[in-house]
């Protein structure tokens, strides 16, 4: 899946790739959480792959998928999603044209919070963007 993590305002679209996913999406709709928060699949291909939209969170954890109508199949990834705090510092240029285009710059802090452990990346980043 991508991305492995996102803010814990939740919003961020998870791309799940796997095979056997389902039939239909109402074999995995209502049925995908990603670190215990709800994802609303907002696209699926048949039995490959999955787009979801996930809510707030605060925690890391794997996706957990529980398919068909009756549940009676789950799948649950190795990798782990986390819920990041991210602090935006400065931004950089502070307004562009409404037609877009403006590279903006910015330098932020991302704070991940596990049981007992908390892990801090200072990010800049370009973000180039249509």
């Amino acid at each position: 899946f991508s991305p492995t993590s996102g803010p814990t305002e939740g919003g961020t679209e998870i791309t799940i790739y796997g095979r056997d996913l389902g039939s239909a999406i109402e074999d995995v709709k209502d049925r995908v959480f990603v670190a215990g928060s709800r994802c609303s699949v907002i696209s699926y291909e048949i039995s490959k792959k999955i787009v979801c939209r996930v809510e707030k969170g605060s925690s890391s954890g794997p996706i957990r998928i529980a398919i068909g109508r009756t549940s009676t199949r789950a799948a649950e990834s190795v990798m782990l999603y986390s819920f990041v705090e991210v602090t935006v510092f400065s931004a950089y240029p502070l307004f562009g044209p409404i037609s877009g285009g403006t590279k903006v710059s910015h330098s932020s802090l991302a704070r991940e919070v596990r049981q007992n452990q908390l892990s801090m990346e200072d990010t800049r980043r370009h973000i180039n963007q249509p």
